[in-house]
């Protein structure tokens, strides 16, 4: 009963594969980080987009050259001269002064003069199938052009924020080539791949972090993770006794304010929840005060997390130590260890909370 019939099996075995799709977005960090490897908009035309591009516009050309023979001559100006006019007859929306009755009269009559030299009835066969190799063509050369533009926006946008190095007087860079120079704000953003990478960058370059504990780092990493966003501050343990997360410092609340000063530049949400588990995590180093807030069967999300601002500070320390933040970077010394401590065990972390529950 369950037996995959015998064509979809032939189908399977030899049916042609779906292509690909890509799932890149040209967006100002990708630019931004492929600058900071040396790499210029060449790095585009090896992209799985760029080929997926291709295949579409030869798609609309194999498409366009099946169809009927090539216009007569003389036709495609007579269509655009016929177009203009009737354009200018009938008004648009950004048309302001309309056609005096005799400008429309003479207009009228162009029309019919070109209608009557290409064949009455069969011009408007013509204009049809122009207008359509016409939407072809456009189509083919945004597609061809969509990736290079894509990269010379996100390109003008960095340069105008200041993220890539330029100094009065030198010639003005071309945003298609290798071999650009990075501000420190630049170089710190394009250090990262994910996370909101312009935010974190920025905050890091402008000395957000120069105050800060390792517990607080932590934390503010947190604003970039994706796990927990539960508002809760207060909650019960097993006990029924209240248990509140701890306070932020001064220092972390400037920091945490001008992230999202910056955040709502780039119209980006962040929460802040996550950084306080963190934080009550790092200070306590009690599990059971984390499960107050998640539920037991996700703590595999905090786990995730913890491992995750791990990640993100190994990257953090090469940054900080790059930009001269010495100190900072001391203070990053024995993550591992300050995190990661009575977190993985060697006994399963859910059957000791079982354990003390019975």
């Amino acid at each position: 009963r369950n037996r995959v019939p015998v064509h979809e099996l032939s189908h399977m075995l030899n049916g042609q594969l779906p292509a690909a799709e890509s799932q890149l977005v040209v967006d100002r960090s990708f630019v931004l980080r492929h600058l900071g490897k040396g790499f210029g908009a060449e790095i585009l035309d090896s992209t799985l987009l760029a080929d997926q591009l291709r295949r579409q516009s030869e798609a609309i050309q194999q498409k366009s050259g099946s169809d009927d023979a090539a216009l007569p001559e003389g036709a495609a100006s007579a269509i655009e001269r016929y177009n203009e006019l009737d354009a200018k007859i009938k008004g648009t929306e950004n048309q302001f002064i309309r056609l005096s009755a005799k400008q429309q009269k003479d207009a009228e009559k162009e029309m019919k003069a070109i209608l009557e030299q290409h064949g009455g009835p069969d011009f408007h066969k013509m204009r049809e199938e122009y207008m359509v190799r016409s939407r072809q063509d456009n189509e083919i050369a945004q597609l061809s052009s969509r990736l290079r533009i894509e990269w010379e926006n996100a390109y003008g946008w960095l340069f105008d924020m200041g993220f890539i190095e330029w100094r009065e007087g030198d010639p003005m860079p071309d945003p298609f080539s290798p071999g650009h120079s990075l501000t420190p704000r630049g170089y710190a953003c394009a250090a990262f791949a994910d996370g909101h990478p312009l935010v974190l960058g920025t905050v890091v370059a402008d000395g957000g972090l120069e105050h800060l504990s390792l517990a607080e780092i932590s934390a503010w990493l947190c604003l970039f993770l994706r796990e927990g966003r539960s508002k809760d501050t207060k909650a019960k343990d097993k006990e029924g006794k209240d248990v509140v997360l701890p306070a932020p410092s001064p220092a972390l609340v400037e920091t945490l304010n001008y992230t999202d000063e910056l955040a709502s530049m780039l119209e980006v949400e962040l929460d802040r929840h996550l950084g306080y588990l963190m934080l009550d995590w790092c200070q306590n180093k009690d599990l059971s005060r984390i499960a107050c807030w998640i539920e037991p069967a996700l703590l595999g999300t905090f786990v995730k997390a913890v491992m995750r601002v791990v990640s993100y500070i190994e990257v953090l320390k090469e940054v900080v130590l790059g930009l001269g933040f010495y100190e900072v970077h001391n203070r990053l010394d024995n993550h591992h260890e300050a995190l990661l401590g009575g977190l993985v065990t060697n006994e399963s972390l859910y059957l000791a909370m079982a354990d003390d529950k019975s």
